[in-house]
C-alpha cells in the first residue's frame, strides 16, 4: 500500500504546494524589513496582528507541505530543494513559476522524492541498482 502512494499522487499539486510557501516566506521577509524591533508591549495592536497574520501563515504553509510529505512518504528536503532548482531555472528563462511538468520527467521526479531506503536495491537519485543488488 505504501508502494501505491509513492507512485499515485500529482506531483503539479506539489509544487504548487511548495511554491505557496515559498510566496509566504517571501511575504514575512518583506514584512520583517519593516519590523522595529522592540518590546512586545510597546508594539500597537496593528503591528502585532500583522506580525501574527504573517508568522501563522509562513507556519501553516510550512505544515500543508510538511502533512503532504508525510503522507505520501517523500523527502521534504528533496521536494524543497527540487521546486527551488526549478524555480531558479524558470527564473533565468524568464518565466515566473515552474508548474509545467513533463509525463517523462514525473517519473524521475518522483523517484528522486521518495523516501530514502537504505537497504533498497536501487539509488533513489538515480535509478542505478547499488553494487550489493547485483
Amino acid at each position: 500500500m505504501a508502494n501505491d502512494n509513492r507512485e499515485n499522487y500529482n506531483i503539479n499539486i506539489l509544487i504548487q504546494a511548495v511554491n505557496d510557501y515559498f510566496c509566504a516566506e517571501q511575504e514575512l521577509k518583506m514584512f520583517l524589513e519593516t519590523w522595529v524591533p522592540g518590546w512586545w508591549e510597546n508594539k500597537t495592536t496593528k503591528q502585532r496582528e500583522d506580525y501574527t497574520k504573517y508568522t501563522e501563515r509562513d507556519q501553516e504553509k510550512f505544515n500543508t507541505v510538511s502533512m503532504l510529505c508525510q503522507l505520501i512518504k517523500i523527502d521534504m528536503d528533496s521536494l524543497i530543494t527540487t521546486v527551488k532548482a526549478m524555480n531558479r531555472y524558470e527564473k533565468l528563462t524568464k518565466w515566473e513559476k515552474c508548474i509545467h511538468v513533463t509525463y517523462l520527467n514525473e517519473k524521475n521526479i518522483k523517484r528522486f522524492l521518495a523516501a530514502s531506503d537504505e537497504y533498497g536495491y536501487y539509488y533513489n537519485s538515480t535509478g542505478r541498482k547499488r553494487m550489493y543488488a547485483e
